[in-house]
């Protein structure tokens, strides 16, 4: 299995069963469990996550919904430059890849439908540790 295999693997093993035990060294959280905005609208989601900034981070974002299968969002350090978007929200998700280095995923969603209702979960590998933090975003007519 390659690293980045492993590392989906990794992810998708998250987002079912949770991190394994002795996985959890850190906690993600984010700046809002529930956000609300109406459709048409921009929001700005956000989750927080140390980091040692003393050393570049081996760093991988996998930003998911319950809906959809597979990642809406994805940035690893190790495996690539600029971050994988899912063609649904090509054009309106960005996320900003310098501050997720720092310790905080930024993610700007704009033009809004009612189809983006949904529990966001963000997956954070840092060094090989795993945490994850869902927040729930309603949008309304």
């Amino acid at each position: 299995m390659s690293g980045f295999q492993a590392l989906l693997f990794s992810s998708f093993s998250v987002l079912l069963f949770g991190p394994a035990v002795g996985q959890n060294e850190f906690t993600v959280s984010v700046e809002q469990d529930v956000y609300e905005a109406e459709e048409n609208s921009n929001i700005t989601m956000t989750w927080f996550f140390p980091v040692d900034t003393d050393r570049s981070p081996d760093l991988h974002v996998d930003l998911r919904t319950m809906k959809l299968i597979g990642s809406i969002y994805y940035y690893s350090t190790r495996f690539q430059t600029e971050p994988d978007i899912d063609e649904i929200y090509k054009g309106r998700l960005q996320c900003d890849t310098q501050l997720a280095t720092k310790g905080r995923l930024q993610c700007l969603l704009t033009d809004l439908r009612l189809s983006d209702t949904d529990t966001y979960r963000c997956i954070v590998v840092l060094n090989g540790n795993t945490s994850y933090k869902p927040c729930v975003l309603n949008v309304t007519a």
